[in-house]
């Protein structure tokens, strides 16, 4: 999980977004930012974002947003078969044993 500003001293956001998502497409990246702008909430998430905030918000607001990208990446893996629960359920299940 990354909360990421788009406004970084030196070096553009999205920059660090894109080598991000290279380094790791599963990771949920949250864009934040204290300038609203349609135009660049569409540029963040087609190059990868989950979400984009913002400034300033509520706290309890930002964590529903992470617990619903955890939750997002958790269903991702479980349904790519690539979720330690599945592998877990899979082998403790009737009939699927080895």
């Amino acid at each position: 999980m990354v909360l990421l500003n788009v406004g970084l001293p030196g070096i553009p956001g999205e920059l660090v977004l894109d080598c991000l998502h290279v380094s790791d497409p599963d990771v949920p990246i949250i864009m934040m930012t204290g300038n609203r702008s349609p135009d660049l909430e569409r540029e963040v998430r087609a190059r990868g974002a989950y979400d984009f905030v913002t400034k300033p918000f509520k706290l309890d607001w930002l964590m529903l947003r992470v617990k619903a990208a955890l939750a997002f990446r958790h269903c991702r893996r479980f349904l790519q078969g690539s979720s330690p629960c599945r592998a877990q359920r899979a082998s403790s299940a009737p009939g699927l044993r080895r």
